[in-house]
């Protein structure tokens, strides 16, 4: 997975694999449209226009061959009339607004680490201050991007695990939660409950065939549940356009 954009109105996702570029309803957690690569194409990122309109597009990055430079192809996608101002004037800090839940907290190198080697034991750590995504004046809703760096460093390296992932969610307290496949966000009750409203993207080291895993090495999305709505084995893009492997369980800061 490369690259995932939210359109302005939060109604459609969009997720970017090596080869496919797949559009999500994420009110009803359907497909909606798919765009594949051309002959000799790779992907590289995707982003929606930010005009003032009521038909906004999708931009959509392919390189050809390792130098050439990006080609833009565009796919319409129907959206209300939206703002993609930053209605957070980027304001967003972690230092003393992190509710911290399970197993998890800061070592003695002053690193956060969400699980230690206790076997089926999880760890949280969730934003406590509500981040608005939905314009209060006009009712618009923003898109959004994120980075964050990450080590995932198993006790045996020959062996994963079911990982972390980065969520989306309507409350400060995720409660109730179980371990591996669950995620430390679902249990066997509420998984797959559009009541949820939750939006995941998971870094996955292991392969479990319950979900539809591809490897035990990949990048999904999920909505209100640990299913994947879409995935792709783990991996990058240099500037030149080539694709690196990426062994999320090597321990080495991603």
């Amino acid at each position: 997975m490369k690259s995932m954009v939210v359109n302005c109105d939060g109604k459609f996702l969009v997720s970017l694999g090596s080869g496919l570029c797949t559009i999500w309803d994420v009110t009803s957690s359907k497909f909606v449209a798919s765009l594949a690569k051309g002959n000799d194409e790779v992907f590289a990122f995707c982003r929606f226009s930010q005009i003032n309109d009521k038909n906004p597009h999708l931009y959509i990055a392919a390189v050809t061959g390792t130098k050439a430079p990006p080609r833009k192809k565009v796919a319409a996608a129907p959206a209300s009339k939206a703002n993609c101002n930053d209605i957070n004037q980027g304001q967003f800090s972690s230092s003393g607004y992190l509710n911290v839940e399970g197993v998890a907290g800061v070592d003695s190198s002053g690193l956060f680490k969400l699980t230690n080697t206790t076997s089926r034991m999880s760890g949280q750590s969730v934003y406590k201050n509500l981040i608005q995504f939905k314009n209060s004046t006009n009712a618009t809703v923003s898109s959004f991007s994120t980075t964050f760096n990450f080590a995932i460093v198993p006790e045996y390296t020959h062996l994963g695990g079911h990982g972390l992932a980065f969520v989306i969610s309507p409350n400060d307290e995720i409660s109730g939660a179980l371990p591996t496949q669950y995620l430390s966000l679902f249990n066997a009750t509420n998984i797959g409950l559009d009541s949820k409203r939750i939006v995941v993207i998971e870094l996955d080291k292991v392969r479990d065939f319950l979900v539809g895993d591809i490897d035990n090495n990949h990048v999904g999305i999920n909505i209100n549940s640990s299913l994947s709505v879409t995935f792709a084995s783990a991996g990058y893009f240099t500037d030149e356009g080539e694709f690196k492997n990426l062994n999320l369980k090597s321990g080495d800061p991603n």
